[in-house]
């Protein structure tokens, strides 16, 4: 689809008779330049083959030319050679020779289809040398010079071929006949008028000389080659030739004149045919070789022009037949055109006009359907559709007022319906109203409950904390206690040494007095001793005494500090006790106003569904104002309607 848009959308910005117009063109502007092409070639073929056939006229006078020249040529060489009874055959070969010249000029000048003038004009020219050249010059330079201008005559009907198109023959019948009558007679007709030439000059001689003989063998040879390629020539244009007539008019392929003559040639050149044959018998075997060349060359030229224009009176026809066909063709194809361009835009037109009139509120007029085209499926298409139309206003009519009444009904039940809404929303937004204040409350007493907590959480801590500071305290009581007996211990550890001490000292001065004068430092001394044991013994007991009383506070204190712990104790329980209570409130509270914050929601999204439900109300109210609305223009239309 995408291929066609382009064309699609062109086509639908053009109006039908310029889409005609452009089709058309289309059409018509190639298949004009095929014609033209078609018509063109045909003309060009048929064009070529007057060519041809001009070419062949020429080719004809050229040939002529030639055969009057090679007879010329050999006359010439027995008159120089001293037959005296050549004479008339040369004046004869001359005057011919001077008239073909002169019609020659003439042709070419007439030629309309191509120009061979100057080619005509230098062969002239080259002719006035020859016939200026008198037969008492050199034998050999004459017979040259009669051999280059046969040459030239042959190059010219070369070039006559080339510009002619003889030589591009399409068909290929014409195409070897023409190579037989340009190339292979010629050339044999050439070759056996050197040889009749030469073998005159010869046998005008006394004697024919060895080099004569050679030469005479080798045109021997040369002639037999030549008459074996226009045999083969003659059998490929019967080949190709398709019409028996043309058959029997190209003959047979026996040249018994050219054989007998091709065979005294090669008598000539032993030494056993020199005796028998005279030079006026020989020049007119020659004569009769080349004669029956050129009658076979003229019977085959006209077979030749006869095909040429066979051809041309074809092509003639054939263009002429498509000239008349491509314009009957053309004229029948604009007629045909014209005639569907009429139609369709008076289909297109009646079309129209019936829409239009269908536009206007007119349904009762029908297309007359008249064709099996595509346009008479549209013309019944639409009377189809104007029938449909016709039955839905009819019934659409029937129905107006009942869908009239009904969508009265369906406003007075939307309006009830949305006051009773909007009732149902005022008493929404209460009850959300009352159940936020509750909300507020509950979160309220939820934070309280979550200090409280907090505050006994940290009395709990403090508690714990004081008790943990008194179970310290009594376990130093206790060590102090305990280092207050092992004070004890020593004390009384010090009061057994003073005693001891004591002991001693007294001992010593027993010892002392005993030893007299010599012990009285020594009793002295031990009397120091017994003095500072006593005073030992003394503060010993008095620091037992102190040790004694801080022992017994330390154990009331330590009693003491037992009940605060307890008492402590029991209060860290007590707390413990309260802040679970006071969790266990915070966590009713918490999960309250969950319960409340979902009833929030619930009662939330109630009033949205109220509210779009009162939308909704409303909407269908004012879609129900608008299909009684729309049911009254309905009626209206479908009363503008003239239907059947």
């Amino acid at each position: 689809m995408r291929l066609f848009a382009p064309g699609m959308v062109l086509m639908g910005r053009l109006t039908m008779p310029k889409k005609l117009v452009v089709l058309a063109l289309l059409f018509l502007l190639p298949l004009s330049v095929c014609l033209f092409s078609t018509l063109r070639d045909a003309d060009h073929a048929y064009a070529s083959t007057q060519q041809e056939i001009e070419g062949v006229a020429l080719l004809g006078t050229s040939q002529a030319l030639i055969k009057s020249v090679q007879k010329r040529r050999g006359a010439s060489a027995g008159v120089m050679a001293g037959n005296e009874g050549m004479r008339s055959a040369f004046n004869t070969a001359n005057a011919e020779s001077d008239h073909l010249l002169k019609a020659l000029s003439a042709q070419a000048a007439s030629t309309r289809t191509f120009s061979v003038k100057a080619q005509v004009d230098t062969l002239a020219d080259q002719y006035a040398k020859l016939a200026a050249m008198p037969l008492s010059a050199n034998a050999k330079d004459v017979f040259d010079a009669h051999t280059a201008l046969v040459r030239a005559i042959f190059a010219f009907t070369a070039d006559l071929a080339d510009s002619s198109r003889l030589a591009l023959d399409p068909e290929p019948a014409t195409y070897y006949l023409i190579n037989t009558v340009v190339v292979s007679l010629p050339a044999a007709a050439e070759m056996a008028a050197i040889a009749r030439g030469k073998g005159t000059a010869a046998l005008s001689s006394a004697q024919i000389n060895p080099a004569d003989r050679g030469a005479l063998g080798v045109h021997a040879m040369m002639l037999r080659d030549q008459m074996e390629n226009v045999r083969q020539d003659l059998v490929r244009v019967r080949r190709a030739l398709d019409d028996s007539a043309a058959q029997n008019q190209l003959g047979n392929s026996d040249f018994d004149d050219f054989d007998s003559f091709g065979k005294t040639v090669a008598s000539l050149a032993s030494d056993a045919g020199a005796a028998t044959v005279d030079a006026g018998a020989y020049f007119a075997m020659g004569t009769r070789a080349v004669d029956s060349l050129y009658s076979a060359h003229t019977r085959l030229s006209a077979l030749l022009g006869s095909l040429l224009a066979e051809r041309a009176g074809a092509e003639a026809r054939k263009v002429w037949t498509m000239s008349a066909l491509s314009v009957v063709s053309v004229g029948l194809a604009l007629y045909l055109f014209i005639a569907f361009a009429k139609r369709t835009s008076e289909d297109v037109n009646e079309i129209a006009a019936c829409m239009a009139r269908a536009a206007e509120g007119d349904l009762r007029h029908r297309l007359v359907v008249d064709g099996r085209d595509e346009i008479a499926s549209i013309r019944s298409g639409l009377n189809t559709l104007f029938m449909a139309l016709n039955d839905m206003i009819v019934s659409t009519k029937a129905t107006a007022g009942s869908v009239l009444a009904g969508s009265e009904e369906i406003a007075s039940g939307n309006l009830d319906l949305s006051r009773r809404t909007e009732e149902q929303a005022a008493s929404l937004e209460q009850t959300a109203a009352s159940m936020e204040e509750l909300t507020s409350t509950v979160r309220h007493n939820a934070d309280n409950a979550r200090q409280a907590g907090a505050l006994s959480r940290d009395a709990s801590a403090k508690a714990g904390s004081s008790g943990e500071i008194i179970t310290r305290a009594v376990s130093v009581m206790n060590e102090i206690a305990k280092r207050s007996s092992e004070m004890g211990e020593m004390i009384s550890t010090i009061e057994s040494i003073a005693f001891q001490t004591n002991i001693l000292a007294l001992n010593a001065a027993v010892e002392a007095a005993r030893a007299g004068d010599q012990g009285k430092g020594f009793a002295v001394v031990a009397g120091e001793v017994r003095t500072l044991a006593h005073r030992t013994s003394v503060a010993a007991k008095d620091v037992k005494g102190l040790i004694e009383r801080s022992a017994e506070g330390v154990r009331g204190g330590t009693t003491l500090f037992h009940e605060a712990d307890a008492a402590i104790q029991s209060v860290i329980a007590s707390i413990s006790g309260v802040d679970v209570i006071i969790n266990e409130i915070a966590g009713a509270s918490a999960q309250q106003g969950d319960g409340i914050e979902q009833i929030n929601v619930a009662i939330a999204q109630l009033d949205r569904v109220t509210q779009q439900n009162a939308a909704l109300v409303e909407e269908a109210a004012a879609a129900s104002a608008s299909l009684k609305e729309q049911a009254l223009k309905m009626e209206g239309v479908v009363a503008a309607f003239d239907v059947a």
